[in-house]
């Protein structure tokens, strides 16, 4: 860490030309996974988090400093470990060393399961005296730190190499360490204090997956991964990921001094920012409920009062320290030129100047500013993702038929999440015929529901891989019109093979988290560009084959739910079919039934829930010869009654307002006159019929021969 002295009052104003250049390892383009798209293919330079410290990777198996097989080699990052003298008792022994005291130190702060993921160093050459064997952790020699660049060398202060020389002139050892200033090695005393930095092997599958670096849409603009769950330079709660915003572009450019009259977080001018930053987002959906609270302590590196349930909050100096400084660099806004740096949330030691730690945008530096100055502001925050459908490269621009090609596309880094969200619904039918159809493109049924920016899409995910390989927006669903109908899904162009088929209805939003119904998934093979249907999973056949022919069917109100079973079954055969509350209409609103897909549908006539509902499929309701048909009554809750089917529909119309009482000295007026009510009437198709709804039910009987449209009810 480099600490600048404070800068003076009369600064002046810099414009800043800032450029971040990122070289990133290509990952996979979606994930059905509730974590960030990643991989545990290292390189050397990554940075990595093991036993809950920062480590870069200088070995791998075939480079570097080489590791055993399925290892790396890892070289502490931060100046977390101390310090000590070399002293031996043995001369210059680095195996009686007060150095190698202090790495097994290290290694037995180390919890067991994370000393069972680190792969002991068989011989450790390169020392004074005897060589030693099975070592856990150990200082670098001089001829590894010649295979380790620069930046990485750097650490936050000069420290021990494990090779001590014995000086024939003087009679005695000198121990060779890393000089920071001078980025060189030289010699001192054993007895100098210099710093721990220590190395080791870890298992490759004890690392986390390589997700930090990629770039997530949130809220109208960018986000870097820093953490995933309990892993990674920030950690978090299990089923989260940590976003660190990106500010590329000047949405409200935020400068402000970072404390008030004293050294709290709670109250200062920086905690309210971050306490109010959702007000510079554009939140879309129900993006703003998957932010988890963080509750900040002593131990988080803020002073004063704990500050309860923040959404949002500046780094640490701890987690900037473990943060690659490439993410902490910043191309801060356009019209904020004189904001070198931006806050973290932890202030430096007291003295007669408050001063809190910050970050110089262009270097990534961690320094230090006087707390009264203005700087910018860099939130981060928790993303709930335990209710993710997948994470996928943001281009949605990869279609399945025609010429379709993988979602991945080269030097693209920007993901989003697309998260279940149960207000979207979709069910996709598939009738006999449907149900056994191959080709070049599949068509099933379906009903949803319609918005803005919502769409009817799929996924294709191959049978052995959580990874997405084909994606499609097949229908628009802005208009209500296209709340139901058919769906064709092309396949040409498709890889051979065994795939999952997820249709889902998706509430697509620019720069933000997508939003997904619950998905139906057909299990389909795809061999020479025609698909064929291996197992329909939860799409629901409808048809001849739905239900049992031949079978009459009676309906009933249970006070709660329209209920169905087949005549002659007992009272424990009643089965729920809708619930009354999705199906009857409100006071002075009319109801009207379709038959549609398949199913008996419902609407409202009016108001802004004017879209199709499945009722039921026609499936459940095939009759045998019909016997005569019932006349509709009023029933004692004044709705329109067929046989012993409540059908929801008040036969008068709502009261009318009351007259006012007069209390004015003025006589009441009359109140409102109520709506008509609704007389049934035989409609031309011999059912039933209540204002424009088709109750679907015939007024006589009709033959019961197992045809698809026949539809009987006993009364």
């Amino acid at each position: 860490m480099k600490k600048e002295k404070p800068k003076s009052p009369g600064r002046g104003i810099l414009p800043l030309l800032l450029c971040l250049c990122l070289v990133l390892s290509m990952l996979p383009a979606m994930k059905l996974t509730a974590s960030a798209a990643g991989t545990t293919d290292y390189a050397i330079g990554d940075i990595v988090t093991f036993a809950g410290h920062s480590w870069y990777i200088i070995g791998t198996e075939t480079q570097g400093v080489e590791a055993p097989s399925g290892c790396y080699t890892l070289f502490a990052k931060n100046n977390d470990f101390g310090e000590t003298q070399f002293n031996s008792k043995n001369n210059g022994n680095y195996g009686y060393s007060s150095l190698r005291t202090k790495m097994e130190e290290i290694a037995s702060n180390f919890s067991e399961a994370d000393r069972a993921n680190i792969e002991p160093r068989a011989t450790l050459v390169g020392v004074s005296g005897s060589f030693l064997t099975d070592q856990l952790v150990w200082p670098i020699g001089l001829s590894e730190l010649n295979q380790v660049s620069v930046d990485m060398k750097q650490f936050g202060a000069d420290y021990y190499t494990r090779y001590a020389e014995y000086d024939g002139t003087n009679g005695s050892y000198s121990v060779f360490f890393y000089q920071v200033l001078n980025g060189t090695t030289s010699t001192c005393a054993p007895t100098e204090i210099k710093a721990i930095r220590p190395a080791l092997y870890v298992k490759a599958e004890a690392l986390p997956e390589k997700g930090e670096a990629i770039q997530v849409a949130f809220g109208g603009q960018w986000w870097y991964v820093v953490g995933q769950g309990k892993t990674g330079s920030v950690p978090g709660p299990e089923n989260t990921v940590t976003l660190f915003e990106n500010p590329r572009e000047a949405m409200g450019a935020q400068v402000i001094p970072a404390q008030t009259n004293s050294l709290n977080y709670l109250g200062s001018d920086l905690q309210q920012k971050m306490a109010d930053f959702s007000s510079n987002l554009n939140l879309a959906g129900k993006e703003s409920s998957l932010i988890v609270p963080r509750t900040l302590t002593s131990a988080d590196g803020i002073s004063g009062e704990t500050a309860h349930d923040q959404p949002f909050w500046p780094l640490s100096k701890d987690e900037a320290d473990r943060t690659d400084v490439e993410i902490l660099k910043s191309e801060l806004y356009d019209d904020v030129t004189f904001a070198r740096f931006y806050w973290l949330r932890t202030t430096c030691d007291t003295t007669s100047w408050t001063t809190v730690y910050a970050v110089q945008g262009d270097t990534g530096d961690v320094t230090s500013d006087f707390a009264s100055y203005y700087n910018g502001v860099r939130p981060a925050f928790y993303l709930d993702i335990s209710d993710a459908f997948y994470l996928a490269k943001d281009a949605k621009r990869v279609t399945i038929g025609g010429n379709p090609y993988p979602l991945v596309l080269e030097g693209f880094e920007e993901y989003k999440y697309t998260v279940f969200d149960d207000s979207l619904k979709l069910s996709v039918t598939a009738d006999p015929t449907q149900a056994a159809q191959t080709g070049e493109t599949l068509s099933f049924g379906y009903a949803a529901n319609t918005g803005e920016n919502q769409y009817l899409s799929c996924v294709l995910t191959p049978d052995d891989s959580t990874d997405v390989l084909y994606y499609n927006k097949l229908v628009e669903l802005s208009d209500t019109a296209a709340a139901s109908g058919t769906v064709n899904i092309p396949l040409t162009g498709v890889a051979d093979g065994n795939y999952t088929l997820r249709l889902y209805t998706e509430q697509e939003n620019n720069r933000s988290t997508d939003f997904a119904s619950r998905a139906v998934n057909v299990k389909i093979t795809v061999k020479d560009g025609v698909a064929s249907i291996r197992d329909l999973g939860n799409l629901q056949l409808v048809g001849e084959s739905g239900g049992q022919n031949g079978r009459e069917v009676e309906l009933r109100n249970n006070g709660t739910h329209i209920q169905w079973r087949y005549v002659g079954e007992d009272d424990s055969a009643w089965r729920d079919l809708v619930a009354l509350d999705a199906v009857t209409g409100e006071d002075g609103r009319e109801v009207e039934l379709q038959i549609a897909n398949g199913y008996i549908q419902w609407r409202y006539t009016t108001g802004a829930d004017t879209a199709w509902k499945n009722l039921m499929p026609l499936s459940d309701l095939k009759g045998e010869d019909g016997e005569d048909g019932d006349t509709p009554y009023i029933g004692s809750n004044g709705n329109w009654w067929i046989g012993t089917m409540d059908t929801g529909v008040r036969a008068n119309g709502k009261n009318g307002s009351s007259g006012s009482d007069g209390s004015d000295g003025r006589d009441g007026r009359d109140g409102k006159d109520g709506e008509d009510g609704l007389t049934p009437f035989i409609g031309a198709n011999g059912n039933w019929w209540i204002g424009a709804a088709d109750t679907g039910v015939p007024a006589a009987g009709t033959d019961g021969a197992p045809g698809r449209d026949g539809v009987g009810i006993s009364g």
